[in-house]
């Protein structure tokens, strides 16, 4: 694929249509076996960021909100009152603006803990710039121990719809 898979106005993205990537040194953490993501960061191992990513041209992005949705569960993952830590579903780019990194993921996992198998989701508003350089969704477990499993035949990545319809 050429860098990114460019997101038409009105398509929605499975996980078939993306390029997952593992870092080869996470490798013996991370593992996607027919459409599931496994990620298994042993206890006393706190210090990486195990997880998939898969490249995504927002660029065309509108003035619309875009949602990404997938199944997911987790299992002791080690709490950590720093933000951004644990469980990790979100999506890394660039603000127009001030070009600072944005790191978007549901507070809801951020306490740490176990949940049986629910739809993880997570919306992005996108105002009248859309983000610049490369962009990101990461799905994994940054900087804490625990188990995450990902259902990726389950994932979405589409224009959400609209708050007010006409």
């Amino acid at each position: 694929m050429m860098g990114g898979i460019l997101l038409a106005v009105f398509a929605a993205l499975t996980w078939t249509d993306l390029d997952w990537k593992i870092d080869k040194n996470l490798a013996k953490y991370v593992r996607i076996d027919d459409g599931i993501l496994t990620v298994d960061v042993p206890k006393g191992v706190s210090n990486v960021c195990a997880y998939a990513t898969a490249a995504l041209d927002i660029g065309d992005f509108d003035r619309r909100t875009r949602e990404i949705e997938v199944r997911a569960k987790a299992e002791d993952i080690a709490v950590d009152r720093r933000p951004g830590r644990g469980f990790k579903v979100s999506l890394h780019y660039k603000d127009p603006l001030s070009g600072a990194p944005c790191y978007p993921s549901p507070r809801k996992y951020a306490k740490g803990g176990s949940f049986d198998w629910e739809t993880v989701r997570l919306l992005i508003p996108f105002g009248e710039l859309a983000p610049v350089g490369d962009s990101r969704l990461v799905l994994g477990i940054q900087q804490a121990s625990g188990k995450a499993v990902f259902d990726l035949r389950t994932l979405v990545v589409r224009r959400a719809p609209p708050l007010f319809p006409n």
